[in-house]
């Protein structure tokens, strides 16, 4: 094992604030002498989830690729990657995704059954893209595709509109909600197909709820900011589901001719616009890509930004800003992360310890982000749930590297990463050529069934489970059990703080383990 940082001590002081940095338990580096992922800044990405089992997804694109090693396969010019692999680091399966034309794959859901469900947007009508709305190729279509956990397609659809009116539609996140249902997020200039007709948007911020089981539409709706109108577009760029299922906080952007604002907005189990609240970072654009939703009903947005944002410290270049609200939208809290050159924020998310993880990358030295290894790297950020930063690290090589995508297991001991790397020292080792995807499992799972210490009043280990859960409260109390319908599985007969319950006969999928004021997600593998 080795730690992250193996470079020289002084760096190693100057980069790792607050902790030891984690070790490395896996890495790999996967492409040919091609770029893989190619293209630009959405095309770029590798995207990444966990399955219940400890192993992960690995979503990115593809573009005239040279067959070999792990490309396999090509459809189109353009197509969607996507591969699966176990805790190990080992590869299950590898699977390209599209039609002839441009496929685009933007988000990667680790499903219950150990399948998993993509989304994105497509120019195609053929291959795994049927039934696009503009069958001249002319127009994206959003797509969602369902596969098992042994790469089976169980369904894939495409969604939108098209024709002489509008037709630009993509997908940029996608989520599943307590109901089992997906909710997906994006941009749509179409107002005929899946969507509503309505003239009053033009490029508008585009919801999308469907059946998990077979993709039918429930629900599609387009929203904008209060200052929209022909000249301006809105995009969503995530979204989260109320605790109480009465609604959904969602993140995005209002571009205008030349600077692009924070936009985000709360809105109703039918999809209508309850608030909506715009707010300017830098001086020039702004470029949101993640929120979190915490319990006491605050929300955190991040964005990278360009320029001085009002008070706050400024830094050179662009910066990530993270800003911090109250349940109606209302700033009450903000930070910036960043130094003398660009940091660049590809993705967010909840270290499931109260705070959050942030993927970026970085060609600064100094300021919020010190250190340097190469030419850019991958900066990562450990921040609580005041926007203090706990802990901050640089990875990569001597050349240009990007993290993409983080996650953390359910204890937030162990951190997944997904990122593009064009280096071959460091932390980066086997590179094939050109640009290549790297990922890697940090951090090593409790040995023993000892509760992760936090500030949850219901403390769940494992989590995933597939034999027995030790259940944990701050007090005595009655524990009930509930599957994603509602149904009540199992129900303590005595209060208690602490107790282990056999799930090992319990159906894979998403329960709800609940005391009379608090509530956690529990997943059966």
């Amino acid at each position: 094992m080795r730690y992250i940082l193996t470079f020289a001590i002084a760096i190693i002081a100057t980069v790792s604030l607050a902790q030891t940095p984690h070790e490395i338990v896996w890495s790999k580096t996967m492409g040919t002498t091609a770029d893989e992922p190619p293209g630009g800044y959405d095309e770029s990405k590798i995207f990444i989830d966990i399955t219940p089992d400890g192993g992960m997804y690995v979503l990115t694109n593809i573009y005239n690729p040279e067959l070999g090693g792990w490309i396999n396969e090509s459809i189109g010019s353009w197509d969607a990657w996507l591969l699966k692999l176990n805790a190990d680091g080992d590869t299950l399966w590898t699977k390209a995704i599209g039609g002839t034309g441009e496929d685009c794959g933007l988000d990667v859901l680790a499903m219950p059954d150990g399948g998993c469900v993509i989304a994105g947007f497509t120019k195609s009508n053929d291959g795994d893209m049927i039934g696009n709305h503009d069958a001249d190729g002319s127009d994206y279509d959003g797509f969602i595709i369902r596969y098992d956990a042994d790469g089976n397609k169980l369904w894939g659809k495409l969604y939108g509109g098209g024709g002489d009116v509008g037709g630009w539609d993509q997908i940029y996140r996608i989520r599943q909600k307590q109901n089992g249902n997906l909710i997906a997020v994006g941009t749509s200039s179409s107002i005929n197909g899946d969507l509503p007709f309505d003239i009053t948007k033009y490029q508008a911020g585009w919801l999308l709820e469907v059946n998990a089981e077979t993709g039918a539409k429930v629900k599609t709706k387009r929203i904008a900011g209060q200052n929209h109108d022909e000249w301006n577009a809105n995009k969503l760029w995530d979204i989260h589901e109320l605790p109480d299922q009465s609604g959904y906080v969602t993140f995005g952007e209002q571009v205008y001719m030349l600077p692009s604002n924070i936009w985000f907005a709360k809105v109703s189990t039918n999809l209508d616009t309850i608030w909506s609240k715009e707010y300017k970072g830098g001086q020039s654009d702004n470029f949101p890509r993640g929120m979190g939703l915490n319990a006491d009903g605050t929300m955190v947005f991040a964005t990278y930004t360009v320029g001085q944002v009002e008070g706050t410290t400024p830094f050179d270049g662009s910066d990530i800003w993270i800003m911090k609200s109250d349940s109606e939208g209302n700033i009450i809290d903000q930070t910036i992360l960043g130094g003398n050159s660009y940091e660049m924020l590809y993705r967010f998310a909840p270290n499931n310890k109260g705070g959050y993880l942030v993927a970026a990358s970085s060609r600064s030295t100094d300021g919020l982000a010190p250190g340097t290894i190469g030419e850019s790297d991958m900066y990562l950020v450990n921040i609580d749930a005041n926007l203090d930063t706990l802990s901050t690290y640089k990875l990569g090589g001597t050349s240009s590297d990007a993290l993409t995508d983080v996650r953390a297991s359910a204890s937030g001991e162990v951190w997944y990463l997904g990122g593009r790397t064009e280096s071959n020292d460091v932390d980066v080792s086997g590179n094939n050529g050109g640009v290549d995807v790297w990922i890697a499992k940090i951090g090593e799972e409790p040995s023993s069934a000892e509760v992760i210490t936090n500030d949850k009043q219901i403390q769940i280990y494992p989590n995933p489970a597939s034999e027995s859960v030790f259940i944990k409260q701050n007090s005595e109390n009655f524990i009930t059990i509930t599957d994603i319908l509602g149904k009540i599985v199992y129900k303590s007969a005595n209060q208690a703080s602490a107790q282990t319950i056999s799930v090992k006969n319990w159906t894979k999928g998403i329960y709800f383990v609940k005391t009379k004021e608090y509530s956690e997600k529990l997943i059966i593998r």
